[in-house]
This record gives structure tokens, sequence and C-alpha cells, in this order.
């Protein structure tokens, strides 16, 4: 198996490759995924060169303009393409929320019967700070029918969750939390080895079960992480 690699590591870049190699994968297989994002061949450059390098022809730079990004991902989607739009940053997904609300989580409810359905996946990341740039509006989009809202804690979560958005009819909310730092009880071998074989039977959305005692704790991200610690001591 061909290994997607970040070239330069940022905060979380085993999370990232989880993603980046889920998307690779997929679009080895399946021609119809693209990817549209403001910047996208230089993220890709950067974070997932193995994808530019076999797929360049399907990646398109946007705009400055997210709003725009997921009405052109909405319109490709009904040509037949498997959109993955990079938003970049959670706070942005504030500009194109009729988009999405009212356009992209619709698709499949108002299409001519017959029609094959549509599948789309919309990514952004959590930061760490900031007014604008340190927000967390995962908790409005799961209450909007005919979202999936995704926001894995681990890379192996992160790989898996990604082929199985792109295996599913309907649309995705991809968010990468940026909180999650390097460390973990994974590494990159483990990535690379140890990955949930999604492209084969029915895909599945899951929870990662890590504790097995009498009280549960539900969390996403890294809060994942920081409950570990209470957890382990009954607290």
């Amino acid at each position: 198996m061909t290994t997607v690699k970040a070239q330069a590591f940022y905060r979380n870049h085993l999370l990232r490759d989880g993603i980046n190699q889920a998307i690779y994968d997929a679009m080895q297989i399946d021609p119809s995924i693209y990817l549209f994002g403001e910047g996208a061949w230089v993220k890709a450059r950067y974070d997932a060169p193995q994808i530019l390098a076999e797929f360049r022809e399907r990646i398109m730079t946007m705009p400055i303009a997210e709003d725009g990004s997921v009405n052109f991902a909405v319109g490709a989607s009904l040509l037949g393409v498997k959109p993955v739009v990079d938003i970049i940053t959670a706070d942005f997904l504030y500009r194109c929320f009729d988009s999405i609300a009212n356009t992209a989580a619709k698709l499949n409810f108002v299409q001519a019967e017959g029609e094959p359905p549509k599948t789309m996946v919309i990514r952004a990341e959590f930061l760490t700070g900031g007014p604008t740039t340190g927000q967390r509006p995962e908790a409005l989009f799961a209450h909007i029918p005919g979202l999936n809202v995704v926001v894995p804690s681990t890379p192996r979560d992160a790989y898996g969750l990604m082929r199985t958005a792109l295996q599913t009819p309907g649309v995705a909310i991809f968010f990468e939390d940026r909180m999650i730092a390097d460390q973990g009880p994974w590494t990159a071998q483990d990535l690379r080895e140890n990955l949930p074989k999604t492209d084969k039977g029915k895909p599945q959305w899951f929870a990662t079960l890590t504790r097995d005692k009498a009280a549960d704790m539900g969390t996403v991200g890294h809060a994942h992480h920081e409950a570990q610690d209470p957890a382990e001591h009954g607290g």
C-alpha cells in the first residue's frame, strides 16, 4: 500500500495523515472523487504530496469564497462527482451555512425518482484560539437532517470515518481537531499497518469504546483524550 505522508509536520500530523490516506485510497478506486478548496494544490503539496502526484487533474483550487466552494461542490455532485470540499477553518462554515443546510443537506431528498444518490464531504478544522478562529460549531450541524457530523479522535478512526463518508450517500461534515497532540496511543506504523478495512463490505459509522466500566462517558475529538485520566482513576 502506498503511504500518504505529510512533508511538513504540524500539530496532529498523524490525524491528518489518516484523513489523507483515506482520501488517497478512495481516489484510487473511485474516479468520481474530486478535491476542491482554497489553496487546494498548495495544501496537497505539503499535506498529501502523493495525492497531488497521482491525481493532479482531480484537485481544484477555488477562489476565496467559502460559500461559492460549497455551491460549486453541490453542482458538481449533481453531475456525478463526489466532491471533498475543504473549508479549512470551522469558523468559515458560518459563511456557507445556508448552502449546507438548505441545499447540500437536501440533495438526496428532493431529487427525481431513480436518480443515483449523491455523496459529498465538507472538511473543516477546529483551530485552537481566537474570537473568530477557535469555535466548534459541530453541534449546530448535528441538528440538521441529511448531514452526518464526524469528529474523529484518533488517526485510525479518522481513516475509517473518511472512507465511510466517501462511500455513504449523503453529506458529511468532517471536522479535524487540531487540539489533538501528536502524542497518543498510536504510531505512524500503527496508522500504516492497522487501518480498518472499510473498502470491503458495508461501511459503518462507529464509536470507539476505550474503557469497559460501569459509568459511560461520551466524547469526541480531543475531549476523548482529556477524558482518559478521570476515567482511569474512576473520577
